[in-house]
């Protein structure tokens, strides 16, 4: 019962604020309309028509109170409310203030007949009138301002819990892929047949949880540098992909590189091309060969590799990219998305298609920054 009493009490306190706010600005604005329409009850050698201006001194209390309700009935909180009504009356007093100098002025000066209750009173309406309009926007952009510090204040808050995460999680994952590598290692030591098998499918998962860590980690350090732009040289960006000696000295692997165009890219964009390598290396037959070469054309640079063993699962190639992930569609690891995400913050295209005379081709196109 608790939780339903307190809510009936801030309900409560909600409206009787409004009102609170809603009283006030009546009991401002009905003295005001009063001593505006007094000299129509007596007479008076004040120039000027006691009708018509009567009517003007109406016409503003009604904008007065109307815009009063519309910012009563807009206004999500009490408290925005308040605030239109509180510039709204500053704008009132400020009208009110400077009628009451105008006519002072006139009577010191001049000395000539001066509807003087008239021109205080039109010049606090007046003040009300265009006031609480732009307390309304005041106290709408205040809210706003508001709002958008909660918002950076609770998404530092996920990113630090994000972080704090990432780091545990990740170095977790690292360690038990470790552990059950070492183990694996000593029953492959000891095992025959079957159990063999075991422990060569157990290294398999256990090594490909190891590189799920791994590639967390780069689309974290892809995704933190995507606003950082670093000029190089596609040969520059081969080199530092395939500085691996297992790449260099794979006998499987042709290189083809005849084009050294500087390109802009984040700091980390050659590891696109270090995971489609790994990739072909990998996930193929011993006796698969594959290329990289580029193609240097009038605006980008092409940067391809190819194999020609059985190609990447349609599935893999559909999920690059995917906002979404469902049971039913999601990559097997993240080093397909490494590569869709380093070419992404490098504004660089990726196409990854079947090879006619099969195999995999992934083409990864720069685009190609012109000295002045």
């Amino acid at each position: 019962m608790a939780a339903p009493l307190r809510s009936v009490s801030k309900t409560t306190t909600r409206f009787n604020a409004r009102y609170l706010y809603v009283g006030g600005l009546c009991a401002i604005t009905i003295p005001l309309a009063i001593l505006g329409v007094e000299h129509v009850f007596r007479s008076t050698n004040e120039p000027g028509s006691p009708g018509l201006k009567a009517g003007v001194i109406v016409i503003l209390s009604v904008a007065v109170l109307g815009t009063g309700w519309a910012a009563n009935r807009w206004s999500e909180t009490a408290d925005r409310f308040g605030t239109t009504i509180r510039v709204g009356t500053a704008f009132g007093a400020y009208g009110f203030g400077i009628a009451v100098l105008i006519s002072t002025a006139h009577t010191l000066g001049a000395g000539a007949a001066l509807d003087w209750s008239f021109i205080v009173a039109v010049g606090g309406l007046a003040g009300l009138a265009v006031g609480i309009p732009i307390g309304d926007g005041y106290a709408k952009l205040r809210r706003q301002r508001v709002v958008e510090r909660l918002q950076k204040d609770q998404l530092r808050r996920n990113s630090r819990r994000m972080r704090i995460l990432y780091r545990v999680a990740r170095h977790n994952i690292r360690t038990e892929a470790n552990i059950m590598l070492g183990y694996t290692d000593l029953i492959a030591g000891t095992a025959h047949g079957p159990t063999q098998e075991y422990a060569d499918t157990l290294r398999e998962h256990a090594s490909r949880l190891e590189r799920i860590s791994k590639n967390v980690r780069r689309l974290r350090r892809i995704w933190e540098t995507s606003e950082e732009a670093v000029e190089t040289s596609i040969q520059s960006l081969t080199e530092r992909a395939l500085s691996k000696n297992q790449y260099r000295e794979s006998e499987r692997l042709t290189l083809a590189l005849d084009d050294d165009a500087i390109v802009a890219s984040p700091p980390f964009a050659h590891w696109a091309l270090e995971e489609a390598v790994d990739n072909a290396l990998t996930h193929t037959d011993d006796d698969t060969a594959v290329t990289v070469r580029t193609e240097n054309l009038d605006d980008c640079v092409r940067l391809i590799v190819e194999d020609d063993g059985p190609g990447i699962p349609p599935i893999e190639v559909k999920s690059l990219g995917s906002k979404t992930e469902s049971q039913l569609m999601h990559g097997q690891g993240l080093g397909l998305q490494v590569i869709h995400w380093a070419m992404e913050v490098s504004d660089a295209s990726l196409s990854i298609t079947e090879r006619e005379s099969g195999g995999t081709r992934v083409l990864m196109e720069f685009p190609v920054e012109r000295s002045e």
